[in-house]
């Protein structure tokens, strides 16, 4: 077998793991999303070092600086921290998962260059399938709930989550938004489907049935975005009459909006931060009550150390149930921790020219959004349509 149609191999097993067959797997079989992410990730890596050995070429640019930096600090940190050696390994993950993904892609392209679309083509074929998928698991919960294998209590309202992982609502919501943002913002788009507006105006329509707000948000920031660029006069008034109807709705925490600007507006109040307080020591705080505590209260440079937000060994969370990846970051490693990881984020679309590509800019405007709901960097969904649909804005 060739070295190439080895790598096509690896590179479509991972494809298909993440993005049609872990959530059945998951769910039917009781494999753990940790487990499998695990596995897809050391598939990525053993497939890049068989690269290098063959080649014998070492990829080298920013994103593989950055990743060396996160990835000795992270180290230190621990050290530092006086943190158990486990925890601090385990924690590479948010290193390991952005690093096999981006080198098995680029290794992909580089050894299949014929083939240079074929994963963009799977991933719009993904986003067309969710919807029926969807409306399956919204309306038949009862009958398919009796047959879940997997460890966790899924509620009907995160029961859709159609082929990703369970309760993987917002990487699914992140690759419709992606699909949405290159079918309507990029040329080579005509290369792939033939409709590429109408496919649009479906994919809204699938975010509806998923229970992420964010998604839902960034989904009309996204046809702002396109139809300030078409007819600015008159669809910007409609669009942002729109906007605030829907962002009157929707608040990013599940609360209401009334919440987060008294949140916003009283900040660095002492009723706020009591009140922030409270939750925060009975550990049931939510994202913003444990952003007002960490910055009234406990900043700190180098953090708590690796995994001492949620305990990884143990699996409880210590101030509150929240998987964001700012507040994880902030918490375990510091202020310079994210400034380190969010420079790693940032060098993914550097080379791609964010600021002039209203493509490159929506889609690292929703992979940084995400970040305060989700922890982003461990999730090779995400990580692998980033690097999937950056790929189409070479050039």
């Amino acid at each position: 077998m060739k070295y190439n149609q080895l790598v096509y191999i690896a590179y479509y097993i991972l494809l298909a793991g993440v993005f049609l067959f872990g959530g059945s797997i998951q769910f039917f079989l009781g494999l753990s999303n940790s487990l499998m992410t695990l596995f897809f990730a050391g598939v990525g890596i053993l497939t890049y070092t068989i690269y290098v050995i063959t080649k014998k070429a070492v990829v080298y640019n920013t994103i593989i600086l950055f990743a060396l930096i996160c990835f000795i600090y992270v180290i230190l940190n621990g050290f530092i921290n006086n943190i158990d050696w486990l925890k601090t390994m385990l924690y590479l993950i948010f290193v390991l998962v952005p690093l096999s993904s981006y080198l098995l892609s680029r290794t992909f392209y580089s050894t299949n260059k014929s083939l240079s679309n074929s994963p963009r083509f799977f991933l719009i074929f993904v986003a067309k399938t969710q919807l029926p998928i969807l409306l399956l698991q919204r309306y038949y919960y009862d009958n398919i709930i009796k047959y879940n294998q997997s460890t966790q209590i899924i509620d009907s309202i995160d029961f859709p989550f159609g082929t990703f992982f369970i309760k993987n609502d917002h990487a699914l919501g992140f690759l419709l938004i992606c699909t949405i943002v290159f079918l309507l913002f990029n040329e080579k788009n005509r290369g792939l489907t033939k409709l590429p507006f109408l496919y649009s105006l479906y994919l809204s329509a699938t975010i509806f049935f998923i229970n992420s707000k964010v998604t839902f948000v960034l989904l009309v920031v996204v046809w702002v975005v396109f139809w300030y660029k078409k007819t600015p006069r008159y669809s910007l008034v409609i669009l942002v009459f729109l906007a605030s109807i829907i962002l009157a709705y929707s608040i990013l925490e599940g609360e209401y909006l009334e919440r987060g600007i008294e949140i916003a507006e009283n900040f660095g109040s002492n009723h706020e931060y009591k009140r922030s307080f409270r939750f925060y020591n009975e550990g049931v705080a939510k994202r913003s009550h444990t952003l007002v505590v960490l910055f009234n209260n406990d900043l700190s440079l180098f953090g708590h150390g690796p995994y001492s937000y949620f305990n990884i060994l143990t699996g409880k969370f210590n101030t509150g149930v929240n998987h964001s990846q700012w507040i994880w970051l902030l918490y375990d490693i510091g202020v310079f921790g994210v400034i380190i990881f969010g420079t790693f984020i940032f060098s993914f679309f550097l080379n791609y020219k964010p600021l002039k590509s209203k493509g490159v800019f929506l889609m690292m405007l929703s992979f940084i959004l995400y970040c305060y709901f989700t922890n982003v960097l461990s999730d090779l969904s995400f990580m692998l349509t980033t690097f999937i649909y950056l790929k189409s804005y070479e050039g």
